[in-house]
Protein backbone atom coordinates (compact mmCIF):
# COMPACT_ATOMS: atom_id res chain seq x y z
CA UNK A 1 0.00 0.00 0.00
CA UNK A 2 1.58 3.50 -1.09
CA UNK A 3 1.36 6.60 1.04
CA UNK A 4 -0.91 9.01 0.51
CA UNK A 5 1.96 12.52 0.65
CA UNK A 6 -0.39 15.19 -1.32
CA UNK A 7 -3.76 15.19 -0.58
CA UNK A 8 -6.62 18.35 -0.18
CA UNK A 9 -9.18 19.69 2.26
CA UNK A 10 -12.88 21.02 1.86
CA UNK A 11 -13.17 23.90 3.27
CA UNK A 12 -16.01 22.41 5.54
CA UNK A 13 -13.75 19.88 6.58
CA UNK A 14 -11.14 22.82 8.68
CA UNK A 15 -11.25 21.88 12.28
CA UNK A 16 -9.27 25.43 13.69
CA UNK A 17 -6.42 23.13 12.59
CA UNK A 18 -3.49 24.09 10.33
CA UNK A 19 -1.50 21.02 10.70
CA UNK A 20 -1.08 18.76 7.61
CA UNK A 21 -1.01 15.32 9.94
CA UNK A 22 -4.60 16.58 11.71
CA UNK A 23 -5.92 15.92 8.27
CA UNK A 24 -4.45 12.78 7.16
CA UNK A 25 -7.14 10.56 4.88
CA UNK A 26 -6.77 8.04 7.72
CA UNK A 27 -8.48 10.60 10.30
CA UNK A 28 -11.29 11.21 7.72
CA UNK A 29 -12.24 7.38 6.91
CA UNK A 30 -12.23 6.28 10.78
CA UNK A 31 -14.67 8.72 11.15
CA UNK A 32 -16.40 7.56 8.28
CA UNK A 33 -16.47 4.17 9.43
CA UNK A 34 -17.30 5.69 12.87
CA UNK A 35 -20.77 6.58 10.81
CA UNK A 36 -21.80 3.67 9.02
CA UNK A 37 -21.04 1.56 11.80
CA UNK A 38 -24.84 1.29 12.38
CA UNK A 39 -25.11 2.71 15.69
CA UNK A 40 -24.96 6.10 16.51
CA UNK A 41 -22.08 8.01 16.83
CA UNK A 42 -21.73 11.56 19.12
CA UNK A 43 -19.16 13.37 20.37
CA UNK A 44 -18.08 13.31 23.98
CA UNK A 45 -19.74 17.27 24.90
CA UNK A 46 -23.08 15.92 23.88
CA UNK A 47 -25.60 15.19 26.32
CA UNK A 48 -25.96 11.24 25.06
CA UNK A 49 -22.31 10.73 25.87
CA UNK A 50 -21.41 12.82 29.13
CA UNK A 51 -22.88 15.22 31.64
CA UNK A 52 -19.67 17.07 32.04
CA UNK A 53 -16.24 17.09 31.14
CA UNK A 54 -13.49 18.60 33.14
CA UNK A 55 -9.99 19.14 33.91
CA UNK A 56 -7.92 19.60 37.48
CA UNK A 57 -6.74 22.98 38.53
CA UNK A 58 -3.82 24.52 36.92
CA UNK A 59 -0.89 26.43 38.42
CA UNK A 60 -0.72 27.85 42.04
CA UNK A 61 -4.52 26.28 42.61
CA UNK A 62 -2.48 23.22 44.23
CA UNK A 63 0.72 22.65 45.10
CA UNK A 64 2.58 20.07 46.03
CA UNK A 65 3.22 20.72 49.75
CA UNK A 66 -0.56 20.86 50.30
CA UNK A 67 -0.51 17.15 49.87
CA UNK A 68 -1.62 14.93 52.87
CA UNK A 69 -1.27 11.74 53.87
CA UNK A 70 -4.87 11.39 54.57
CA UNK A 71 -7.69 13.04 53.63
CA UNK A 72 -9.85 13.52 49.48
CA UNK A 73 -7.71 11.06 47.01
CA UNK A 74 -5.92 12.95 44.31
CA UNK A 75 -5.71 11.04 41.18
CA UNK A 76 -2.46 12.05 39.57
CA UNK A 77 -1.50 11.16 35.43
CA UNK A 78 0.74 8.46 37.41
CA UNK A 79 -2.36 6.88 39.11
CA UNK A 80 -4.23 6.32 35.68
CA UNK A 81 -3.52 3.50 33.87
CA UNK A 82 -5.61 1.78 31.08
CA UNK A 83 -8.92 -0.38 32.72
CA UNK A 84 -7.63 0.40 36.74
CA UNK A 85 -6.67 3.81 39.18
CA UNK A 86 -4.19 2.49 40.93
CA UNK A 87 -4.28 3.02 45.02
CA UNK A 88 -2.28 0.78 47.02
CA UNK A 89 0.55 3.07 48.31
CA UNK A 90 0.36 5.71 45.11
CA UNK A 91 -2.55 7.73 46.50
CA UNK A 92 -1.70 11.51 48.01
CA UNK A 93 -4.27 12.84 49.17
CA UNK A 94 -5.90 17.16 50.01
CA UNK A 95 -7.47 18.07 52.60
CA UNK A 96 -11.60 18.39 52.67
CA UNK A 97 -10.91 22.08 52.78
CA UNK A 98 -8.83 22.37 49.73
CA UNK A 99 -11.42 19.47 48.16
CA UNK A 100 -14.24 22.01 48.86
CA UNK A 101 -12.42 24.77 47.01
CA UNK A 102 -11.47 22.49 43.79
CA UNK A 103 -15.03 21.81 44.00
CA UNK A 104 -15.02 21.53 39.71
CA UNK A 105 -12.75 19.13 39.23
CA UNK A 106 -14.17 16.98 41.87
CA UNK A 107 -14.29 12.72 40.63
CA UNK A 108 -17.24 10.45 41.52
CA UNK A 109 -17.52 6.74 41.43
CA UNK A 110 -18.35 5.90 37.42
CA UNK A 111 -16.65 9.18 36.23
CA UNK A 112 -14.35 7.95 33.37
CA UNK A 113 -10.93 9.27 34.10
CA UNK A 114 -8.31 9.88 31.12
CA UNK A 115 -4.94 11.91 30.67
CA UNK A 116 -4.60 13.97 28.43
CA UNK A 117 -0.76 14.96 28.31
CA UNK A 118 2.54 13.65 28.25
CA UNK A 119 4.18 10.01 27.38
CA UNK A 120 0.68 8.54 28.74
CA UNK A 121 -1.80 10.35 26.71
CA UNK A 122 -5.29 8.17 26.71
CA UNK A 123 -4.89 6.45 28.91
CA UNK A 124 -8.29 5.94 30.30
CA UNK A 125 -10.44 4.08 33.83
CA UNK A 126 -13.44 4.48 36.10
CA UNK A 127 -13.14 6.12 39.10
CA UNK A 128 -14.04 3.05 41.81
CA UNK A 129 -16.74 3.05 44.54
CA UNK A 130 -14.51 2.62 47.46
CA UNK A 131 -12.87 5.73 46.64
CA UNK A 132 -16.08 7.58 47.29
CA UNK A 133 -14.85 10.61 45.99
CA UNK A 134 -11.51 12.74 44.70
CA UNK A 135 -10.13 15.45 42.78
CA UNK A 136 -7.81 14.99 39.86
CA UNK A 137 -4.31 17.25 38.98
CA UNK A 138 -4.41 19.56 35.48
CA UNK A 139 -2.94 16.88 33.12
CA UNK A 140 -5.86 14.82 33.59
CA UNK A 141 -10.04 14.96 32.48
CA UNK A 142 -12.82 13.70 33.87
CA UNK A 143 -16.04 12.55 31.97
CA UNK A 144 -19.31 12.63 33.76
CA UNK A 145 -21.26 9.81 31.46
CA UNK A 146 -24.63 10.22 30.51
CA UNK A 147 -27.30 7.16 31.87
CA UNK A 148 -27.19 6.06 27.95
CA UNK A 149 -23.64 4.99 27.86
CA UNK A 150 -21.68 1.96 30.46
CA UNK A 151 -18.72 3.85 32.34
CA UNK A 152 -16.94 0.98 31.80
CA UNK A 153 -17.59 0.76 28.11
CA UNK A 154 -16.36 4.56 27.56
CA UNK A 155 -13.22 4.08 29.07
CA UNK A 156 -12.44 0.53 27.37
CA UNK A 157 -13.56 2.66 24.09
CA UNK A 158 -11.18 5.30 24.60
CA UNK A 159 -8.13 3.26 24.91
CA UNK A 160 -9.58 1.22 21.75
CA UNK A 161 -7.15 2.10 18.81
CA UNK A 162 -10.28 3.85 17.77
CA UNK A 163 -10.35 6.08 20.79
CA UNK A 164 -6.50 6.19 20.55
CA UNK A 165 -6.05 7.11 16.75
CA UNK A 166 -8.53 10.06 17.88
CA UNK A 167 -7.22 11.35 20.86
CA UNK A 168 -3.72 11.27 19.20
CA UNK A 169 -5.16 13.01 15.95
CA UNK A 170 -6.19 15.94 18.50
CA UNK A 171 -3.24 15.50 20.38
CA UNK A 172 -0.35 16.10 18.58
CA UNK A 173 1.04 19.53 18.98
CA UNK A 174 4.30 21.13 18.15
CA UNK A 175 6.04 20.28 21.77
CA UNK A 176 4.42 17.22 23.13
CA UNK A 177 0.95 15.51 22.90
CA UNK A 178 -1.82 17.01 25.01
CA UNK A 179 -5.55 17.79 25.08
CA UNK A 180 -7.71 20.52 26.30
CA UNK A 181 -10.64 19.66 27.46
CA UNK A 182 -12.48 21.26 24.83
CA UNK A 183 -10.82 18.39 22.44
CA UNK A 184 -12.03 15.95 24.50
CA UNK A 185 -15.31 16.78 24.38
CA UNK A 186 -15.17 16.44 20.12
CA UNK A 187 -13.56 12.89 20.72
CA UNK A 188 -16.21 10.77 18.78
CA UNK A 189 -17.52 7.93 20.59
CA UNK A 190 -19.53 5.53 18.79
CA UNK A 191 -22.86 4.22 20.99
CA UNK A 192 -24.03 1.20 21.23
CA UNK A 193 -27.49 -0.04 23.00
CA UNK A 194 -26.65 -1.49 26.15
CA UNK A 195 -26.71 -5.10 26.06
CA UNK A 196 -24.21 -4.80 23.46
CA UNK A 197 -21.71 -2.46 25.82
CA UNK A 198 -22.22 -4.72 28.43
CA UNK A 199 -21.17 -7.99 26.13
CA UNK A 200 -17.95 -6.21 24.95
CA UNK A 201 -17.33 -5.32 28.66
CA UNK A 202 -17.05 -8.38 29.51
CA UNK A 203 -14.71 -9.82 26.61
CA UNK A 204 -12.33 -7.13 27.57
CA UNK A 205 -12.58 -7.97 31.33
CA UNK A 206 -11.60 -11.45 30.07
CA UNK A 207 -8.92 -10.80 27.97
CA UNK A 208 -7.72 -8.64 30.38
CA UNK A 209 -7.76 -11.41 32.77
CA UNK A 210 -5.60 -13.56 30.93
CA UNK A 211 -3.27 -11.06 29.65
CA UNK A 212 -2.51 -10.05 33.58
CA UNK A 213 -2.34 -13.91 34.16
CA UNK A 214 0.63 -14.24 31.67
CA UNK A 215 2.66 -11.47 32.67
CA UNK A 216 2.31 -12.17 36.17
CA UNK A 217 3.46 -15.67 35.55
CA UNK A 218 6.05 -13.76 33.52
CA UNK A 219 7.25 -11.93 36.61
CA UNK A 220 6.94 -14.24 39.09
CA UNK A 221 9.74 -16.53 36.70
CA UNK A 222 12.27 -13.21 37.03
CA UNK A 223 11.19 -12.40 40.54
CA UNK A 224 12.00 -15.88 41.27
CA UNK A 225 15.51 -15.86 40.59
CA UNK A 226 16.08 -14.01 43.75
CA UNK A 227 15.54 -17.30 45.88
CA UNK A 228 16.94 -19.36 43.22
CA UNK A 229 20.29 -17.23 43.58
CA UNK A 230 20.81 -17.34 46.99
CA UNK A 231 19.94 -21.33 47.21
CA UNK A 232 22.59 -21.87 44.42
CA UNK A 233 25.18 -19.52 46.42
CA UNK A 234 24.04 -21.25 50.02
CA UNK A 235 23.41 -17.76 51.05
CA UNK A 236 21.03 -16.44 53.81
CA UNK A 237 19.70 -13.13 53.72
CA UNK A 238 18.59 -11.41 56.98
CA UNK A 239 15.09 -10.25 57.02
CA UNK A 240 14.13 -7.10 56.19
CA UNK A 241 14.54 -4.80 59.17
CA UNK A 242 12.71 -1.16 58.84
CA UNK A 243 13.38 0.14 62.05
CA UNK A 244 14.04 4.05 61.57
CA UNK A 245 15.74 4.33 64.66
CA UNK A 246 19.30 2.96 65.19
CA UNK A 247 22.87 3.58 66.43
CA UNK A 248 26.58 2.77 64.82
CA UNK A 249 29.42 2.76 66.10
CA UNK A 250 31.88 5.81 65.62
CA UNK A 251 34.26 4.07 63.32
CA UNK A 252 32.01 2.88 61.11
CA UNK A 253 30.63 6.32 60.12
CA UNK A 254 33.37 7.28 57.49
CA UNK A 255 33.28 8.00 54.58
CA UNK A 256 29.34 8.62 54.61
CA UNK A 257 27.74 10.24 57.13
CA UNK A 258 24.40 9.65 55.97
CA UNK A 259 21.45 8.05 58.25
CA UNK A 260 20.58 6.31 54.99
CA UNK A 261 23.77 4.86 54.05
CA UNK A 262 23.88 2.97 57.72
CA UNK A 263 20.07 1.80 57.43
CA UNK A 264 19.96 -1.76 59.09
CA UNK A 265 18.34 -3.57 55.97
CA UNK A 266 21.25 -1.88 53.92
CA UNK A 267 24.28 -3.57 56.41
CA UNK A 268 22.36 -7.13 57.15
CA UNK A 269 22.93 -7.52 52.88
CA UNK A 270 26.44 -5.98 53.40
CA UNK A 271 27.84 -8.76 56.04
CA UNK A 272 26.01 -11.50 54.58
CA UNK A 273 28.15 -11.54 51.52
CA UNK A 274 31.10 -10.44 53.54
CA UNK A 275 30.88 -14.00 54.53
CA UNK A 276 31.35 -15.94 51.09
CA UNK A 277 33.65 -14.81 48.43
CA UNK A 278 31.78 -11.34 47.18
CA UNK A 279 34.66 -8.89 45.75
CA UNK A 280 33.83 -5.47 45.22
CA UNK A 281 32.55 -5.05 41.24
CA UNK A 282 35.30 -2.74 40.70
CA UNK A 283 38.24 -5.50 41.30
CA UNK A 284 35.94 -7.89 38.16
CA UNK A 285 35.23 -4.77 36.02
CA UNK A 286 37.02 -1.48 33.95
CA UNK A 287 34.32 1.39 33.93
CA UNK A 288 34.89 2.23 30.05
CA UNK A 289 35.44 5.88 28.92
CA UNK A 290 35.44 5.17 25.06
CA UNK A 291 33.09 7.87 24.07
CA UNK A 292 31.62 9.33 20.76
CA UNK A 293 32.35 12.23 18.91
CA UNK A 294 29.58 13.52 17.56
CA UNK A 295 31.98 15.64 14.94
CA UNK A 296 33.90 12.94 13.77
CA UNK A 297 30.83 10.71 12.54
CA UNK A 298 29.61 10.95 8.67
CA UNK A 299 26.29 9.23 9.14
CA UNK A 300 23.12 11.11 9.11
CA UNK A 301 21.75 8.72 11.95
CA UNK A 302 22.88 7.01 14.92
CA UNK A 303 21.86 4.32 16.68
CA UNK A 304 20.71 5.72 21.00
CA UNK A 305 20.21 3.85 24.14
CA UNK A 306 18.82 5.98 26.89
CA UNK A 307 17.27 4.65 30.17
CA UNK A 308 14.05 4.36 29.00
CA UNK A 309 15.11 1.87 26.31
CA UNK A 310 16.18 -0.53 29.01
CA UNK A 311 13.05 -2.62 30.37
CA UNK A 312 13.54 -2.87 34.31
CA UNK A 313 11.51 -6.01 34.19
CA UNK A 314 13.67 -8.10 32.02
CA UNK A 315 16.81 -6.29 31.34
CA UNK A 316 16.84 -5.90 27.96
CA UNK A 317 17.50 -2.81 25.99
CA UNK A 318 16.63 -1.58 22.89
CA UNK A 319 18.05 1.82 20.61
CA UNK A 320 16.14 4.49 18.81
CA UNK A 321 17.84 5.75 15.57
CA UNK A 322 18.79 8.91 15.96
CA UNK A 323 18.95 11.89 13.98
CA UNK A 324 22.90 13.45 14.20
CA UNK A 325 21.31 16.68 13.80
CA UNK A 326 19.07 16.24 17.07
CA UNK A 327 21.91 14.18 19.23
CA UNK A 328 21.00 14.92 22.98
CA UNK A 329 24.03 16.07 24.79
CA UNK A 330 23.92 12.77 26.86
CA UNK A 331 24.34 10.53 23.81
CA UNK A 332 28.11 9.77 24.29
CA UNK A 333 29.02 6.21 25.66
CA UNK A 334 30.23 3.82 22.86
CA UNK A 335 28.89 0.38 23.76
CA UNK A 336 30.34 -2.76 22.52
CA UNK A 337 29.64 -6.72 22.40
CA UNK A 338 29.38 -8.14 26.10
CA UNK A 339 29.84 -4.88 27.47
CA UNK A 340 26.83 -4.02 30.79
CA UNK A 341 25.29 -0.42 31.43
CA UNK A 342 24.04 -0.02 34.38
CA UNK A 343 21.78 2.96 34.79
CA UNK A 344 23.15 5.36 37.19
CA UNK A 345 19.89 7.15 37.79
CA UNK A 346 17.86 4.99 40.06
CA UNK A 347 19.67 1.94 39.68
CA UNK A 348 17.73 -0.13 42.07
CA UNK A 349 14.88 -0.34 39.55
CA UNK A 350 16.94 -2.55 37.68
CA UNK A 351 17.50 -1.08 34.21
CA UNK A 352 20.64 -3.20 33.69
CA UNK A 353 21.23 -4.41 30.58
CA UNK A 354 23.91 -6.58 28.08
CA UNK A 355 25.23 -5.38 25.13
CA UNK A 356 24.21 -7.82 22.82
CA UNK A 357 25.54 -8.84 19.18
CA UNK A 358 22.58 -6.19 17.72
CA UNK A 359 23.26 -3.50 19.94
CA UNK A 360 27.55 -3.64 19.13
CA UNK A 361 28.72 0.08 18.35
CA UNK A 362 25.39 1.75 19.90
CA UNK A 363 26.11 5.02 21.70
CA UNK A 364 24.42 5.20 25.09
CA UNK A 365 23.41 8.15 27.24
CA UNK A 366 26.02 9.28 30.10
CA UNK A 367 23.57 8.12 32.33
CA UNK A 368 24.52 4.75 32.63
CA UNK A 369 27.97 3.17 33.58
CA UNK A 370 29.23 0.75 30.68
CA UNK A 371 31.30 -1.99 32.44
CA UNK A 372 33.44 -4.15 30.81
CA UNK A 373 34.58 -7.37 32.86
CA UNK A 374 38.69 -7.53 33.34
CA UNK A 375 39.24 -11.09 33.68
CA UNK A 376 36.61 -13.39 31.54
CA UNK A 377 38.63 -16.27 33.88
CA UNK A 378 37.07 -14.85 36.53
CA UNK A 379 33.57 -14.13 36.11
CA UNK A 380 30.84 -15.01 33.40
CA UNK A 381 28.97 -12.30 31.41
CA UNK A 382 26.07 -14.04 31.60
CA UNK A 383 25.85 -14.43 35.39
CA UNK A 384 27.68 -10.55 36.34
CA UNK A 385 24.46 -9.50 34.64
CA UNK A 386 22.04 -11.76 36.30
CA UNK A 387 23.58 -11.07 40.37
CA UNK A 388 23.88 -7.22 39.01
CA UNK A 389 19.92 -7.53 38.90
CA UNK A 390 19.23 -9.36 42.20
CA UNK A 391 18.19 -7.51 45.00
CA UNK A 392 20.47 -7.91 46.99
CA UNK A 393 22.81 -5.97 43.99
CA UNK A 394 20.18 -3.55 43.45
CA UNK A 395 19.95 -2.69 47.83
CA UNK A 396 23.44 -2.15 47.65
CA UNK A 397 23.36 0.43 44.86
CA UNK A 398 20.22 2.42 46.47
CA UNK A 399 22.15 1.91 49.84
CA UNK A 400 25.62 4.14 48.09
CA UNK A 401 23.18 6.41 45.84
CA UNK A 402 22.25 9.77 47.25
CA UNK A 403 19.53 12.34 46.54
CA UNK A 404 15.86 11.76 47.01
CA UNK A 405 13.05 11.55 44.35
CA UNK A 406 16.03 10.93 41.85
CA UNK A 407 18.51 8.72 43.41
CA UNK A 408 21.54 8.24 41.51
CA UNK A 409 25.05 6.31 41.79
CA UNK A 410 28.34 7.01 40.81
CA UNK A 411 30.95 4.77 39.02
CA UNK A 412 32.69 5.04 42.12
CA UNK A 413 30.15 4.23 44.51
CA UNK A 414 29.12 1.59 42.07
CA UNK A 415 32.36 0.05 42.24
CA UNK A 416 32.04 -0.97 46.05
CA UNK A 417 29.33 -3.26 45.60
CA UNK A 418 29.60 -6.44 46.59
CA UNK A 419 29.63 -9.15 44.17
CA UNK A 420 29.04 -12.62 45.02
CA UNK A 421 31.39 -14.72 42.96
CA UNK A 422 31.19 -18.82 43.03
CA UNK A 423 33.18 -20.62 40.62
CA UNK A 424 33.13 -19.96 36.84
CA UNK A 425 31.13 -23.85 37.02
CA UNK A 426 28.44 -22.50 39.22
CA UNK A 427 28.31 -19.19 37.63
CA UNK A 428 27.46 -20.92 34.48
CA UNK A 429 24.51 -22.93 35.70
CA UNK A 430 23.30 -19.70 37.09
CA UNK A 431 23.60 -18.15 34.50
CA UNK A 432 22.13 -20.91 32.78
CA UNK A 433 18.61 -21.05 34.45
CA UNK A 434 18.36 -17.22 34.32
CA UNK A 435 18.79 -17.49 30.68
CA UNK A 436 15.84 -19.73 30.47
CA UNK A 437 14.23 -17.85 32.69
CA UNK A 438 14.04 -14.89 30.28
CA UNK A 439 13.46 -16.42 27.45
CA UNK A 440 10.18 -18.18 28.96
CA UNK A 441 9.11 -14.70 30.70
CA UNK A 442 9.64 -13.21 26.65
CA UNK A 443 7.52 -15.61 25.63
CA UNK A 444 4.93 -15.08 28.00
CA UNK A 445 4.91 -11.41 27.78
CA UNK A 446 4.68 -11.72 24.12
CA UNK A 447 2.20 -14.13 24.20
CA UNK A 448 -0.14 -11.73 26.71
CA UNK A 449 0.62 -8.70 24.05
CA UNK A 450 -0.43 -10.80 21.11
CA UNK A 451 -4.03 -11.85 22.74
CA UNK A 452 -4.70 -8.39 23.95
CA UNK A 453 -4.09 -6.99 20.67
CA UNK A 454 -6.54 -9.79 19.33
CA UNK A 455 -8.70 -8.31 21.71
CA UNK A 456 -9.06 -4.97 21.08
CA UNK A 457 -8.87 -5.91 17.23
CA UNK A 458 -12.27 -7.68 17.69
CA UNK A 459 -13.65 -4.60 20.05
CA UNK A 460 -13.10 -2.93 16.98
CA UNK A 461 -14.32 -5.20 14.55
CA UNK A 462 -17.65 -5.57 16.74
CA UNK A 463 -18.10 -1.74 16.37
CA UNK A 464 -17.34 -1.03 13.16
CA UNK A 465 -16.71 -4.77 11.05
CA UNK A 466 -13.52 -5.27 9.26
CA UNK A 467 -11.52 -2.19 7.71
CA UNK A 468 -11.72 -3.41 4.36
CA UNK A 469 -15.73 -4.60 4.91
Amino acid sequence: MRAICCFGVCLREYEGRLDCQFYLPEHRLLEVRMHNSGYPTYPIGNSHISVRVVDGPFGSDLKVDEYKEKGIPLVRVGNCRTGEILVDDELVFISPEKHSELIRSEVLPGDVVLTKAGHILGYAAVFPEKLERGNITSHLAAIRPSKEINPRYLAEFLTSDIGTDQIYRWGNKSTRPELNTDEVRRLLVVLPDSKTQHILVIQMDSARELRNAKLAEADALQTGMDGYLLESLKLSLPTENKRRVFAIKHGRIPPRFDPHFHAPSFSGIVKSLEQINSPCLAELVSFSLDTWKLADTTESTFRYIEISNVSPYTGEARFDNVLVTEAPSRARMITREGDIIVSLTRPHHGSIAQITPELDGCIASTGFAVIRPKNAGRVDLDYLWCVLRSSMCRQQMLQRASGGNYPAITEQELGKILVPTPSLVNQKIIAAEARRRRDEARKLRAEAEQGWREAKAQFEAALLGEPNA
